[in-house]
Parts: structure tokens; C-alpha cells; sequence
């Protein structure tokens, strides 16, 4: 708390609670806040760059009426961009909010309330998957009416959603080698139903144990 010099009177302090229930060591608390902000961060920061890249090919579109599919494709390649362009924006925007809420959160009902908004969590890094399809694709199209199609293939097309299949299926193999540690490191009986590798968008969440609900009438 910060005190009044003169008088001594606290001018404010920080609201402390106290439950019944048993509560995590202060700093897995603060090492689970750390890694949220973190990873919020890190989300936020790449949808601002893919944000940039789809507005450079948005604002400055192939010549109409373009060199493969036609001026169907330009029209359909800019709709993509924007929607990809609305995707990171949201997602920009929610992992502001997100951080803006945790600083909010007692370390006491910090895991409750995580456990209680998982899809709001969730959510930036859907946005930035969904965006990450939709630029490809428009970007796709994009090049394809820029240099043409050869031999009437929109290689542009079929190859750009590639990239972020891989991104998917490196995140999957990795939650894949997650699954594996504890049957491969564990110690039996102890580890049994503690599973990794659970959660796609929440790998942090697979570290969090169930906690008892915390009711209003059980704070002290």
C-alpha cells in the first residue's frame, strides 16, 4: 500500500482475497500470467504483420481485367484480402482486451476465470489461422492475374493455401510429440489422466488442474 506522508493513511492498496480453498503458489500464478501476456503478445504482433501484407496487395490491385481468370478473380481476390484484413483486426483488438482483462483478475480467480472464458481466449489465434487461409488464397488469385496462368493452371491458387497448411500441420505434429511425453516420461500411476497435447489454440491450458468453483459466500 502507498501511504499519505503527513497523516500516515494508506491512499491505497491492492485488494487481497482470501477463499477456503487451497490456492497455487504465487508464482505459478505469476508464471501462468506471464505466458498469457506473452503468447497474447505474440498473436497480436504477427496479425499486425499479416494485416500489413494483405493491405499492400488490397490498396494496389493487378491492372483489370487481369492476365488469367478474368476480372471475377480480381473482385474475389480483394474480398478475401478484406475479410483477412477484418480477421487480424479482431484479432489485434481481442488480444488488447484480453490483456486489458487479465491485469484485472486477482491471482485467486485467475484459473476460474480462464476456465470460464476458454473460447474468448481462443479466439485470436482462430482469427489469425482464418485470416492467414483467407490472404493466402486472395493472394493467390492475386498473383495469378498479375503474371498469368501457365498452361491455364491458376497455379497461384492452389499452391498459396499450402503455406498455412503446413503452419497447421507443424502445430499439429508438435501437439502430437506433446501427447507423447508423459507416457514416455511419466511416472505410472501418478501421471495417469494428465494429458498434453489436449488443446490446439490453448497448449497452456493442458497445464492448468480443474479447480474447486469459487462461490461469493466462501470468500472470507
Amino acid at each position: 500500500a502507498h501511504y499519505n506522508s503527513s497523516s500516515m493513511k494508506p491512499l491505497w492498496s491492492r485488494r487481497v482475497l482470501k477463499t477456503k480453498s487451497a490456492i497455487q503458489d504465487a508464482s505459478d500464478l505469476h508464471g501462468l500470467r506471464g505466458a498469457l501476456k506473452d503468447s497474447l503478445a505474440n498473436i497480436g504482433i504477427l496479425s499486425a504483420f499479416l494485416c500489413t501484407l494483405g493491405c499492400s496487395a488490397y490498396v494496389e490491385p493487378p491492372s483489370p481485367p487481369g492476365n488469367c481468370l478474368g476480372e471475377g478473380a480480381l473482385s474475389a481476390a480483394s474480398t478475401l484480402l478484406w475479410f483477412s484484413m477484418g480477421c487480424f483486426f479482431l484479432a489485434i483488438t481481442f488480444t488488447i482486451t484480453l490483456a486489458l482483462d487479465i491485469d484485472g483478475i486477482p491471482d485467486q480467480l485467475l484459473i476460474p476465470h480462464l476456465q470460464d472464458n476458454l473460447r474468448a481466449h481462443a479466439s485470436p489465434l482462430f482469427l489469425t489461422y482464418a485470416g492467414t487461409f483467407l490472404l493466402a488464397t486472395g493472394y493467390g488469385l492475386d498473383l495469378n492475374e498479375r503474371v498469368g496462368c501457365p498452361a491455364g493452371v491458376p497455379f497461384g491458387v492452389v499452391v498459396a493455401p499450402c503455406f498455412p497448411a503446413v503452419v497447421l500441420g507443424f502445430g499439429e505434429y508438435m501437439r502430437g510429440r506433446r501427447r507423447l511425453l508423459v507416457p514416455k516420461y511419466g511416472r505410472g500411476t501418478e501421471d495417469e489422466g494428465w494429458g498434453l497435447g489436449v488443446s490446439f489454440f490453448l497448449p497452456w491450458h493442458d497445464l492448468v488442474v480443474k479447480c474447486d468453483e469459487i462461490s461469493v459466500g466462501e470468500m472470507e
